[in-house]
């Protein structure tokens, strides 16, 4: 575990490190550094940023209120560090933390060095072993909860227009070969602009599903009568996709790794999973669907786990999708 160290670079402080304050953590299994002992070639305030971040536990010495010390401390308070202050007066503790607990030394005792030795040792035995509260402020502790349940989802984008968001799948595309899954209507802009590419990776192995409404189907004429579409323009898009499809299932290598089905229900959302990669997003009333938000989820998140799960169970409900043949 490590232990970074905040304090001026300065005598006595540079002394009161060694002989001190590293001693104490290493006695209680600590690998203690302070930045200047970090021989890097960037500037030492990302080192000292470094070290804060990656640190399990913080030693602070605040003594003679030195800015950049507070400073420091500051992002470790922010970052939910587990910190333990030491000053030489409880004057030199603003308000904003002069409720937390500190080793207050004075080197003016003869025994001081022993003493505060003695003490850091023994604090940062009992930190580690039963760790205090880490946040000063509830609403800190609230602000990084819901951070990390936001990461949990594993969210990496999000795009103002599905056109934006074509240039991020675009970048992809060339990663593509083994399975792309797709729910859309009609797919116009993607067979017109990838139609070239999909016949050599079909041609190579590439598996592709596509689910999309029946033609026939109630709720398409309202899809319609949403998106602001002429009468039986988004029918004629679904019929040349099958058309499409049908080309590619002639040249592909293996029978069934290319297949459209449809379904009979109200509109899914856009969905396009390309690798590792998935984006998702709704379609709405009055914009077509090249200008509707879009969101991108990275595997291994709660996102990519929760809408691949469910273009499976969709795929494979035989009463809601019919394979088009």
């Amino acid at each position: 575990m490590k232990c970074f160290v905040i304090s001026p670079f300065v005598a006595p402080f540079d002394e009161y490190y060694r002989e001190i304050i590293t001693p104490a953590g290493k006695s209680v299994g600590l690998e203690v550094i302070r930045a200047d002992e970090v021989y890097d070639v960037q500037p030492i305030m990302e080192d000292i940023v470094s070290g804060i971040i990656e640190a399990d536990v913080i030693i602070a010495d605040v003594t003679r209120r030195n800015p950049n010390v507070n400073y420091e401390l500051g992002m470790a308070h922010a970052l939910g560090k587990l910190v333990v202050i030491i000053s030489q007066s409880s004057e030199d503790i603003p308000f904003d933390y002069k409720h937390v607990r500190a080793i207050l030394y004075d080197t003016t005792c003869a025994t001081w060095a022993k003493q505060l030795k003695k003490n850091l040792s023994a604090t940062l035995r009992s930190v580690l072993k039963k760790p205090q509260q880490r946040f000063l402020h509830q609403a800190l502790e609230d602000f990084h909860n819901r951070s990390g349940e936001l990461g949990a989802w594993g969210l990496k984008g999000i795009y103002g227009t599905r056109q934006a968001m074509n240039m991020r799948s675009d970048e992809l595309f060339g990663e593509l070969h083994d399975n792309l899954d797709i729910c859309a209507f009609g797919l116009k802009s993607f067979r017109d602009a990838k139609n070239q590419m999909m016949r050599q990776k079909v041609k190579d192995g590439l598996r592709l599903r596509i689910l999309c409404p029946h033609p026939d189907s109630v709720f398409l004429l309202q899809r319609e009568s949403d998106e602001d579409a002429l009468p039986g323009e988004i029918k004629k898009r679904i019929y040349d996709l099958a058309a499409w499809i049908n080309q590619l299932q002639t040249i592909s290598p293996q029978k069934g790794a290319v297949v459209l089905k449809y379904y009979n229900a109200l509109p899914l959302d856009f969905y396009l999973h390309q690798q590792d990669w998935l984006f998702v997003g709704p379609y709405l009333k009055s914009r077509g669907s090249q200008q509707t938000i879009t969101y991108e989820f990275g595997k291994g998140g709660r996102g990519y786990a929760y809408f691949t799960d469910y273009f499976k169970e969709l795929w494979e409900d035989e009463m809601f999708a019919v394979e088009v043949l």
